[in-house]
């Protein structure tokens, strides 16, 4: 009997590509892999990191032979106001050839605006062909087979997919997708609010915050997204059907401060925190959680003393009043990158081991 219930099928975090030099294309094209047989799909656009107001318009799903328009609560265009999000109307596709999908929509704005809301492509993604920066899109739904989605929500680990890309063919196997929110730099508790130039050599950082230090960085350039916190409510609980989530965030919190992107002033206390992490969980209510200790990053030279107890205070603290976590300790120098930071891909085949022991399906 199929399943009549939304469950998101593939979502990922947005972040503001102000930074970006060129504009986005305004025309978006992308080839689906083949999705799990279903009967009905619907899209989530979002303009979480917008200006300006943007227009969504001439949406279309295609197969081999078909093209069928989406709709917005039956009209052929929607404008998103910055920071807003909405959903297209269903769509049955049951006839349609699910092995050869094609999606095109429009973007319509003001003639000099650069929209910003969007991601950079991984091969973890649904498509098979797409741009390489992909705009406005957030999540893809689906009724049918699916049993419901794992949501992993974290930083730059979970955004590179070295562990998600072998916990998503896991979750697949057994009827699950899994939705990888994990987004580069970012932090639970806060985002990015100046950036000293004299430490980074990024030429499109530099090209665009051509000031010594740039203060109240606008929406747009957020580069690193926004707080955990604020990126949780309108990311991971907008993930329909979840069965579990597995949460990792927090190294950045504590590895930022003191780099090129982040005062060491704001280096939070254990007590900042646990009001962090308490806060995520009374958002999660009841849905069995994973929370994951803080990954080492001793060999980082942005590591001190300081960070280093605090990550591990941290890791205690989540031990003992966390239902379930999981301890990735064991991540030794051989299994990081040279960054001392991300674990490679000997490191992300120990972590999704060691989740894989605590998945909910």
């Amino acid at each position: 009997m199929p399943n009549n219930q939304w469950t998101t099928y593939w979502s990922r975090a947005q972040r503001g590509l102000g930074l970006i030099p060129t504009p986005c294309l305004k025309h978006q094209h992308m080839t689906l892999k083949a999705i799990p047989q279903s009967h009905m799909l619907r899209l989530r656009f979002a303009a979480f990191y917008e200006t300006q107001p943007i227009e969504i318009t001439n949406v279309y799903l295609s197969d081999s032979h078909n093209h069928y328009r989406l709709f917005f609560q039956g009209q052929e265009k929607v404008t998103l106001k910055p920071q807003d999000a909405c959903w297209s109307d269903g769509i049955d596709i049951h006839e349609m050839n699910q092995s050869a999908l094609t999606l095109d929509y429009d973007i319509v704005v003001s003639p000099d605006y650069h929209f910003v809301s969007g991601f950079e492509r991984m091969d973890y993604d649904v498509f098979k062909e797409a741009p390489q920066q992909i705009y406005a899109l957030n999540s893809i739904e689906l009724q049918g087979s699916l049993k419901g989605c794992l949501c992993v929500f974290g930083d730059s680990i979970v955004e590179q997919g070295n562990y998600t890309r072998i916990l998503q063919e896991k979750a697949m196997e057994k009827g699950y997708s899994l939705i990888n929110l994990g987004l580069s730099g970012n932090r639970l508790l806060r985002q990015i609010e100046c950036v000293d130039l004299q430490d980074t050599d990024n030429p499109e950082i530099t090209q665009v915050l051509t000031q010594k230090v740039y203060q109240n960085i606008s929406i747009d350039k957020q580069c690193f997204g926004i707080s955990g916190l604020s990126r949780f409510i309108k990311e991971a609980k907008e993930c329909h059907q979840v069965y579990q989530y597995i949460i990792a965030i927090g190294v950045n919190d504590l590895y930022q401060p003191g780099t090129f992107c982040a005062l060491m002033s704001e280096l939070p206390t254990l007590e900042d925190m646990q009001k962090g992490y308490m806060s995520l969980s009374e958002m999660i209510q009841d849905i069995p959680t994973l929370w994951c200790e803080i990954t080492p990053f001793i060999n980082n030279p942005h590591c001190t003393k300081e960070k280093e107890e605090r990550r591990q205070q941290i890791n205690l603290w989540l031990n003992q009043t966390m239902n379930q976590t999981v301890c990735f300790d064991n991540l030794t120098k051989e299994d990081m990158n040279e960054d001392g930071l991300h674990p490679n891909l000997l490191g992300g085949k120990k972590m999704a081991k060691e989740i894989e022991k605590c998945l909910n399906i």
